[in-house]
């Protein structure tokens, strides 16, 4: 009697499948890419203003108690070039780079095996982020300025890494 005989040897596709189901159990990598890629993505939001929609621009009041502050940007004529200067220049969230350092790579991060918290501990960030009413007798209201955004393209980017990470263990 004649016959034919298939013997599938499974073990390479076992050793795949153990391999992706470790890669899936700690992203850890993958985050700590993403945290050097958000970082990146925030100092876009400073640089534009705002994200995709443009922050609402200073008001009237602010810009002059800021610019009053600065030397040298008024003299008996009036504002003065450097005044001029300083004050089209101007954009919320801007006055000193401090706010923006704290934002970008002073946050605080926390990365676990299956998890990515991104935090900015500055004083007002929260204000500055979702707005609200501020100063003396809560007077003046500070309208929301979303500097701390993921954009599409920051999700799509994880979403990619983090499937290549588990299917081939590396990053595209």
């Amino acid at each position: 009697m004649s016959g034919i005989a298939v013997k599938v040897l499974a073990a390479d596709v076992i050793a795949h499948l153990e391999g992706t189901a470790l890669r899936t159990s700690d992203l850890t990598r993958v985050f700590q890419d993403f945290k050097g890629h958000m970082q990146g993505s925030i100092e876009k939001n400073f640089a534009a203003g705002g994200r995709p929609d443009a922050w609402e621009p200073l008001t009237f009041a602010t810009m002059v108690g800021w610019i009053s502050g600065k030397k040298g940007a008024f003299n008996k004529s009036g504002m003065t070039a450097k005044g001029r200067t300083a004050w089209a220049g101007r954009l919320p969230l801007t006055a000193t780079a401090v706010f923006r350092r704290r934002a970008t790579t002073g946050a605080s991060v926390t990365i676990t095996p299956r998890s990515f918290q991104y935090a900015v501990l500055a004083p007002q960030a929260a204000l500055m982020q979702f707005g609200g009413w501020a100063g003396r007798g809560h007077k003046s209201f500070i309208p929301a300025r979303p500097y701390l955004v993921f954009q599409d393209e920051d999700i799509s980017y994880l979403e990619r890494n983090i499937l290549a990470f588990i299917t081939t263990g590396s990053f595209v």
